[in-house]
């Protein structure tokens, strides 16, 4: 224990230094480790340090590069404000500039017009033009004429007026001269074309429509033509004349591009419909395909689901066949084709003996549903195309002679009326401007006629106004000597006078408005509510078997949906918007068909066309209307295959049976007490009169047509005025007939009931004539291909556009023709015009 005890410090020292050494040794082995610790932890120090490092420098850049952005787009909008401030400021000094500019030249032009009206009131060329101006205008022809010989050079004058310069034919036209304006219009035309006086082959007649049409073609500066002036003056008459003489067809009149439109619209079909047929060379009948096309007729076979079953059985072209209703007992509703065997030079003969004589034909009969059904086919047969095929015009079968009388050609008429002036205005927007108060029934008839003349009511903005419409009018009927020589810098000066100056040209491209939208921009005008109310109520009317009741009630609509203030402004206006609008369909439709605007499904149709203007009376009768049927007398005898002679045999019956039926007397016997009138076309009514008078006139303005057949020379057209009973059938008041070959204006006499029951008894009444008196007018109607009226007048087919205006829309009034100038300088009259 002792040694243990005296060992003991020295073996915990031992061990202690033991320990020590193995401490030194680990932590000399553990150095390295510690020293790569140490570097490793700062090792991740850098390379965080030096990625917060990066990412400052680049966040530095990018706010180096958005801080010079940013100062860029300050520095260009600095310099864009500084050159739109520079800009403004050079503006408004050069409109003030040009402001006093423009109050200098006002004043020196106000120093000018004083010193020349002075000059012009003392001189005798300014005191001539006034007269001869003043004596067209009051349809003075007796002051007019001595004027002219002795001052020619006033033929071609324009009116001292700034902003108008109107012609001698806007003068006329303003007036309504029809006395003065034929010789007028001659000596115009002669003066600007150079042709001097006319030999004696010239047509009076040709030469008065060459004269019109260039008159028709001269401008004001805003663009209006004589027909604008006499639209706003309200002269019914001479737009009457005028639009009558420029869109009849002379005498042997052939459209132009006749083969090349023939060719190009032979696909177009007039009809098509499976019919029962009896072919040339059989006896039974066979269900086939008809179809008829411009020029030709094709028969196809059918199967059973009136499929076509194979190739054409028969083509015929429109020169080889003619047409006619079958004759005998046994076939009712049958049309007859005659296949021509020799065309040619006897064409006419053989065409006259297959009507008058029974020999060896080749005939196609095609049976009809009904009568309806054949005379609908008839109407299609008679296509101008295939009568001049044939040799034949359509009025020579009805005049019963070989010249051809005049024609209207409905198409031409629409373009003169719709013809549009420098604003996109037509007639009927004149009509509107020049309404004043005072004339509420002449202005409502004026207005009535445009409409039914087919003016253009609903928003159709026109083309660029150009000088075709009329021009191509001017083209069909002036000489062949027209621009040679001298004459030509004549007509264009005159054209150059006329036209609006070239720096107001495309000043402002609006829309054109409607007349309705028209007629309410107008009436906020003073004394203009009512009588503009009253037009609206017309156009509505009148256009409505148009252009269809239902566009007329969307456009009203549409109007008072945007007329805010309508009811304060114009509340007449706005009411009779409003109740048109609300009361569509209490009024009776209007059941006259009208003539058919241009499309390629109207042309090539011939129509016998009934004008109706007003009715005398006595007194006034409650609920008026007209109704119209076509009815005739058919043949009875039956002699021979056919019963005989065609037309011949025919007219023979219908003289003996006139003459029976004069041979009656008054004593009625069993030959008169038959109904023999048989109808033709079905009745038609038109609405309610347009508007009476207190001397018991009833005015309608109102055309009635139907198709003109040949062969139907004997037809009459039968006129009755009846009243609405409220039961079944209208009461007839009086009734009057007028053979379809009368052309011509009519004042006819109508007689009480009974109606007629033969033809005799309907040109001889033998009932007591009343004391009304029918105005009307009958004449024969045409429209040609609709390829050659487009390249007549392409700015009226190519559709919508827009047009350049002198002025916006929005300005009401311009300056009213008068024609004396001398004093009217300083104070410019306004008007709506």
């Amino acid at each position: 224990r002792q040694a243990r005890a005296a060992l003991a410090p020295y073996a915990l020292g031992f061990c202690g230094r033991l320990r020590a050494r193995r401490k030194r040794e680990e932590a000399q082995r553990s150095q390295p480790l510690r020293v790569l610790r140490r570097a490793l932890r700062r090792g991740v120090l850098l390379v965080a340090a030096l990625k917060l490092m990066r990412q400052g420098v680049a966040r530095r850049k990018l706010q180096a590069v958005t801080r010079r952005r940013s100062a860029a787009r300050e520095a260009t909008q600095r310099r864009e404000s500084i050159a739109a401030l520079q800009r403004v400021r050079r503006g408004h000094k050069a409109r003030e500039e040009a402001k006093q500019r423009r109050l200098a030249v006002s004043h020196l032009q106000a120093l000018y017009r004083s010193l020349r009206e002075r000059l012009w009131s003392g001189s005798v060329f300014g005191a001539a033009c006034d007269d001869v101006f003043t004596a067209a205008y009051e349809d003075d022809e007796e002051a007019l004429m001595p004027l002219l010989k002795s001052h020619a050079a006033l033929l071609l004058v324009r009116q001292n007026v700034p902003g108008q310069r109107a012609s001698l034919a806007h003068a006329a036209a303003a007036g309504g001269a029809t006395r003065v304006a034929p010789a007028l219009f001659v000596h115009m035309w002669r003066s600007a074309t150079g042709s001097g006086a006319p030999s004696r082959s010239d047509d009076p007649v040709t030469e008065l429509r060459a004269a019109l049409a260039y008159c028709a073609h001269l401008r004001d500066v805003e663009g209006r033509t004589p027909l604008h002036y006499a639209a706003r003056a309200g002269r019914l008459a001479f737009l009457q004349w005028a639009s009558r003489l420029l869109s009849v067809r002379p005498a042997g009149y052939q459209e132009e591009g006749g083969a090349d439109a023939a060719a190009e619209e032979d696909s177009t079909e007039l009809r098509r419909a499976v019919l029962p047929a009896v072919l040339p060379g059989s006896s039974g009948r066979k269900k086939v395909l008809v179809v008829l096309r411009q020029s030709t007729l094709q028969v196809l076979p059918v199967d059973a689901a009136n499929s076509i079953a194979g190739p054409p059985l028969l083509s015929l072209p429109c020169d080889k066949l003619l047409y006619r209703r079958a004759e005998e007992r046994g076939k009712k509703d049958v049309l007859e084709v005659v296949m021509l065997q020799r065309p040619g030079r006897r064409q006419m003969k053989q065409v006259a003996a297959v009507f008058e004589q029974s020999g060896n034909e080749d005939v196609l009969e095609l049976q009809m549903a009904n009568a309806a059904e054949a005379r609908a086919w008839m109407a299609a047969f008679h296509n101008p195309r295939y009568l001049h095929a044939r040799g034949l015009h359509l009025a020579s079968v009805v005049a019963g002679r070989e010249a051809a009388s005049e024609q209207i050609d409905l198409w031409e008429r629409w373009a003169v009326i719709n013809h549009r002036d420098s604003r996109g205005e037509t007639m009927l927007h004149a009509a509107l401007r020049g309404i004043e108060p005072g004339e509420a029934d002449e202005r409502q008839r004026l207005v009535a006629w445009l409409v039914d003349c087919g003016a253009t009511l609903l928003p159709q903005p026109a083309g660029a106004p150009t000088d075709e419409l009329l021009a191509s009018l001017y083209k069909r009927f002036s000489s062949p000597r027209l621009g040679k020589g001298k004459s030509k810098s004549r007509a264009a000066f005159a054209e150059e006078a006329a036209a609006p100056p070239a720096d107001e040209a495309d000043e402002e491209v609006s829309d054109v408005p409607s007349p309705f939208a028209l007629a309410v921009r107008l009436a906020d005008g003073e004394g203009l509510d009512g009588l503009l109310a009253e037009a609206v109520v017309t156009m509505a009317r009148q256009g409505a078997p148009l252009v269809g009741p239902a566009s007329i009630d969307d456009h009203l609509s549409t109007l008072l949906h945007g007329w805010l203030d309508g009811a304060d402004t114009a509340p007449l206006t706005h009411a009779a918007l409003g109740a048109w609008r609300d009361a569509n369909g209490v009024e009776p439709a209007h059941h006259m068909q009208p003539p058919p605007p241009p499309t390629t499904s109207a042309q090539n149709r011939a129509l016998v066309l009934l004008s109706l203007s007003r009715l005398d009376c006595a007194a006034e009768p409650a609920s008026a209307r007209l109704a119209i049927s076509v009815v005739h007398e058919p043949s009875s005898d039956a002699a021979g295959p056919r019963g005989g002679a065609g037309l011949a045999s025919r007219a023979a019956a219908f003289q003996a049976t006139e003459a029976a039926g004069a041979g009656g007397g008054g004593g009625g016997g069993g030959l008169m007490r038959r109904n023999r009138l048989a109808t033709l076309v079905g009745e038609q009514q038109c609405a309610s009169p347009l508007s009476s008078s207190a001397v018991g006139c009833l005015w309608w303005f109102r055309t009635w047509s139907a198709a003109y057949l040949q062969g139907e020379e004997g037809a009459m057209l039968l006129i009755k005025l009846v009243r609405a009973t409220g039961g079944g059938e209208d009461e007839v008041l009086s009734w009057v007939a007028l053979p379809l070959d009368e052309v011509g204006d009519h004042h006819l006499q109508m007689h009480a009931p009974p109606l007629p029951k033969s033809a005799a008894e309907a040109r001889a009444p033998r009932s007591e004539p009343t004391s009304a008196w029918l105005h009307c007018c009958l004449d024969l109607g045409v429209t040609g291909t609709y390829a050659a009226f487009a390249s007549r007048h392409p700015d009226l087919s190519r559709g919508p556009a827009t047009v350049h205006r002198v002025e916006p829309l929005e300005r009401k009034y311009s300056i009213a023709f008068h024609p004396a100038i001398r004093g009217q300088q300083a104070a410019a009259p306004k008007s709506p015009g």
